[in-house]
């Protein structure tokens, strides 16, 4: 799985709480908690539920990224 192949790597840091602003990454391991969500080829998805294929497009902490171009409100 794609969560694994990460970690494996080093990523553990998948994204940031949008709250709390807080390191998150692996934690059910079965696709309930959302923690390890990720955009791969353009599309939310949990890195713990999608086997790994070649020429995949990762990209992690997409929402805190999203959260700093739009500015404080």
């Amino acid at each position: 799985m794609l969560g694994v192949a990460l970690a494996a790597a080093g990523q553990l840091l998948l994204r940031h709480s949008p709250s709390a602003d807080t390191a998150r990454g692996m934690f059910c391991l079965m696709g309930v908690c959302q923690e390890c969500a990720v955009m791969v080829d353009g599309a939310m998805t949990a890195a713990c539920m999608l086997p790994v294929q070649a020429g995949m497009s990762v990209e992690t902490d997409v929402l805190r990224t999203a959260i700093r171009e739009v500015g404080p409100r």
